[in-house]
C-alpha cells in the first residue's frame, strides 16, 4: 500500500515537476523584471541628467534659498519667530571667537562643529544683513578651506563625514554669500570646494572592488554634503554636473533601501544625527532642480520611529546599538544635545498623523514655540532633543524637547511647535 502510495505521489511529481518549476521561473523572472521597473540601475542613476531649475541658471543664491526669498525669512524673523530666532542668534558660535586655525582641529567631531558654525553665521548674515555675521563667516569659511584635512588624519582623511559637513557648509555659504565675497575669496573657495568634491566623488564613485553601504550614515552624509557643493557649483565647475548626479545615485538609493516603515537601524542616536543630511540633501535637490525625491514611505514613516520608540516619561527611548554616550547617557552624566529633523509626511492626513504623535507628547507639560526657517514644504519637521538618560525613579527632572515643523501646499505656511 505504502509502495503504491508512494508510486502515485512519484508520478504526480514528475507530471507535475517541469511545470511547477515552470511556473517558478515565470514568477522568479517577473519579480525581477518589477524590481528591475521599480529600482534602476546604478549605471543609470549616474547617467541621469541634473539640470538647475532654468530661472536659477547662472544666480545666487540658489540651493536653498532664492534672493526673492530673502525678504520672507526676514519678515518671519521679525514677527511670527522673533523669539526663536533671537535665540538662534544668541547662540551662534561664530560669533564668539575665532575659528580653529589651519591645519584644522582634530577633536572628535570638531571639524562638524565648524561647519554648523559656517551654515549658522552665513544665514544669519543674510537675514539680518548685520556687517558683524557677515564678518564672521568669511573669517570662518576663510580658515575651513585650508583645513588639511577635512576629517581625521588618522582615518578615512578627506572623504568622510567631517568633509560631507564641510561641503555642504561652504557650499552653501559660497552659494548665499556669492556676491558678498571679493572675487579673489570666491576664487579660493571655489577651488577648495572643487578638490574637496573631486576627492569624495572619487571616494564614492563605483569601480572595481568597491562596496557601498547606502542606509548607513558614512555614505549618505558625504554625499550629501557632494549634492550642496555641486548645486552651488553647477555652470561654474566642468565637474559639478557629474558630482550631483552621483550624489543623487546615492540618495536614490539610500530612500529606496531605507525601511519603509520609519524604523532606523542604527539606533535613536544616529537617526538624530545622520536624518537631517537626508533631509539637507531632499531641500536642497528640490529646491535647485525641481525634482523631488521624498516620495518615500521612510519619510512619512519617521513620525512612528520616533512614537514607538520613546517611552511615556518623554526621555528615555529603547536603549540598542550606538545609543548616545552609552553607560553616561544611562548615568545621566551626558550633557550633549542632540537635535534631529522628522522631516515632511507628504500629504495633509499624515501631517495630522505626525502632529498627534507630537500632542501626545504635550501631556507632559510642553510649551510651544515658533522657529524661522525651514523649506515651504507639505508635510512635518520635527527636533527632539533627548533627556542625558533615564530616570532613576520618579517623575523625570525635565521634559522632552521636539519642535515639530508643519506645513501644507494649500496654505503655504509654517507652524512650529516646540515642545520643551
Amino acid at each position: 500500500m505504502k509502495a503504491r502510495i508512494f508510486a502515485v505521489l512519484g508520478l504526480a511529481v514528475a507530471l507535475t515537476g517541469p511545470n511547477v518549476a515552470a511556473a517558478k521561473r515565470d514568477v522568479r523572472d517577473h519579480q525581477i523584471t518589477g524590481l528591475r521597473d521599480v529600482i534602476p540601475s546604478f549605471e543609470d542613476l549616474l547617467a541621469h541628467p541634473v539640470r538647475l531649475r532654468p530661472e536659477l541658471e547662472g544666480v545666487h543664491p540658489r540651493v536653498f534659498v532664492t534672493k526673492a526669498e530673502i525678504p520672507a525669512l526676514h519678515e518671519r524673523a521679525r514677527t511670527t519667530h522673533k523669539d526663536h530666532w533671537q535665540r538662534v542668534l544668541a547662540a551662534l558660535p561664530a560669533t564668539k571667537g575665532d575659528p580653529p586655525p589651519p591645519p584644522g582641529p582634530q577633536e572628535r567631531r570638531s571639524q562638524n562643529d565648524v561647519a554648523f558654525a559656517i551654515a549658522g553665521v552665513s544665514l544669519a548674515a543674510v537675514v539680518e544683513q548685520n556687517p558683524a555675521y557677515l564678518s564672521a563667516a568669511k573669517k570662518w569659511t576663510l580658515a575651513a578651506i585650508d583645513y588639511e584635512p577635512w576629517g581625521y588624519t588618522s582615518n578615512k582623511p578627506n572623504v568622510d563625514l567631517a568633509a560631507g559637513h564641510l561641503l555642504y557648509a561652504i557650499g552653501w555659504a559660497y552659494d548665499l554669500l556669492y556676491h558678498d565675497f571679493t572675487p579673489a575669496e570666491r576664487t579660493r573657495i571655489k577651488a577648495s570646494l572643487e578638490r574637496h568634491a573631486r576627492l569624495v566623488y572619487d571616494y564614492f564613485a563605483p569601480g572595481k572592488n568597491k562596496r557601498f553601504e547606502f542606509t548607513q550614515n558614512h555614505d549618505f552624509i558625504p554625499t550629501s554634503g557632494l549634492a550642496v557643493t555641486a548645486l552651488a557649483l553647477l555652470g561654474e565647475s566642468a565637474d559639478a554636473p557629474k558630482w550631483a548626479a552621483l550624489a543623487r545615485a546615492h540618495h536614490h538609493r539610500a530612500g529606496q533601501l531605507l525601511s519603509p516603515d520609519g524604523y532606523y537601524y542604527e539606533s535613536m542616536e544616529y537617526w538624530i544625527f545622520s536624518s537631517p543630511w537626508l533631509v539637507h540633501f531632499l531641500d536642497a535637490w528640490e529646491h535647485s532642480t525641481g525634482e523631488s525625491l521624498w516620495d518615500r514611505d521612510i519619510f512619512r514613516n519617521w513620525k512612528l520611529y520616533l512614537a514607538h520608540s520613546l517611552l511615556p516619561d518623554g526621555q528615555t527611548v529603547f536603549d540598542f546599538g550606538d545609543i548616545w554616550e552609552g553607560s553616561l547617557t544611562r548615568a545621566q552624566q551626558s550633557r550633549r544635545v542632540l537635535d534631529a529633523p522628522l522631516a515632511r509626511s507628504g500629504t495633509k492626513g499624515r501631517a495630522t498623523e505626525c502632529a498627534a504623535v507630537v500632542a501626545s507628547f504635550s501631556g507632559l507639560g510642553c510649551r510651544v514655540r515658533p522657529h524661522v526657517v525651514g523649506e515651504e514644504r507639505d508635510g512635518v519637521r520635527i527636533q527632539v532633543r533627548p533627556a542625558r538618560g533615564p530616570p532613576r525613579g520618579g517623575a523625570p527632572a525635565t521634559g522632552p524637547g521636539v519642535a515639530v515643523e508643519q506645513r501644507t501646499r494649500a496654505a503655504r505656511r509654517q507652524q512650529l511647535h516646540h515642545l520643551g
